[in-house]
């Protein structure tokens, strides 16, 4: 196994809040919009006496939150705040280590936070919500983001390179 060069050493429930809709009709199809999910994270570069040699360690903020809209069949309303340490390896000091921090850490926290409300709603009167995933790389402001991908190889042209034939084997 190789350890990737990011870490998350240690992670904890800041605060926890959910609470039932007594007006979700099991029933009917439940309203699950990502509009009334809101997930805000941030960081925070924590003293280290030498990154070249120790590397870097970060403070990581992660924020969900689900609202309960008027007249929307959502089973639960709930809040969550969790913070975590973040390692990274000594190689990483150049201008991609605080976006790679930026997008893996609250993604790894993401993931805890995930289990966390399922554990919390499953203990209630309806299903246990699973929240979707989502995409920490586009919360980075544009002056930090990466360029433009390439453009994908279109359809056509996937379906042209799996229908060529190969040349027979001698």
């Amino acid at each position: 196994m190789i350890l990737a060069p990011l870490q998350l050493s240690d992670y904890w429930l800041d605060s926890l809040h959910v609470r039932t809709n007594p007006d979700f009709d099991p029933n009917r199809e439940a309203d699950l919009e990502v509009d009334s999910m809101e997930v805000k994270s941030d960081l925070k570069l924590l003293k280290s006496a030498n990154k070249e040699e120790a590397g870097t360690v970060w403070m990581v903020f992660l924020e969900i939150r689900q609202s309960m809209p008027e007249g929307k069949n959502i089973p639960y309303e709930f809040s969550l705040e969790m913070c975590g340490i973040v390692a990274a390896h000594p190689s990483l000091i150049d201008e991609t280590l605080e976006r790679s921090v930026q997008v893996n850490g609250p993604s790894m926290l993401f993931g805890a936070a995930r289990e966390i409300l399922r554990a919390a709603t499953g203990r209630g009167p309806y299903a246990p919500v699973i929240i979707p995933s989502t995409n920490f790389f586009q919360r980075i402001p544009k002056s930090q983001a990466l360029p433009e991908p390439p453009p994908a190889i279109t359809a056509g042209k996937v379906a042209k390179k799996q229908t060529a034939k190969k040349a027979p084997r001698k």
